[in-house]
């Protein structure tokens, strides 16, 4: 639940891509969960997290040329907040910290 962790892992997902950030707003709410946008000149990335349900939502839109993707089409990414970085699921390092 905490927005800075949210804020950075968003970015850094942004930074992976190759993606050209203009822009972020983040906002907490009183209870539990952080929805966020990173607007990046090729779109945008959105999430919205449930913490109560170790659960969160991530969109990312993108057009024109963008960096490789960091895990195969079959294999998820996530962050984690341990090694406070982003992994694939078959646990394929995405990017060192």
């Amino acid at each position: 639940n905490s927005t800075r962790r949210v804020r950075d892992a968003l970015l850094s997902a942004a930074k992976a891509g190759d993606l050209t950030v203009v822009g972020d707003l983040f906002h907490a709410f009183p209870v539990q969960g952080v929805s966020g946008v990173v607007l990046v000149s090729e779109s945008h990335l959105s999430i919205h997290t449930w913490p109560e349900y170790g659960y969160a939502a991530i969109d990312i839109f993108t057009c024109g040329h963008v960096g490789p993707a960091p895990c195969t089409s079959t294999s998820r990414a996530l962050y984690s907040l341990a090694r406070d970085g982003w992994h694939c699921a078959d646990n394929q390092l995405l990017e060192e910290q």
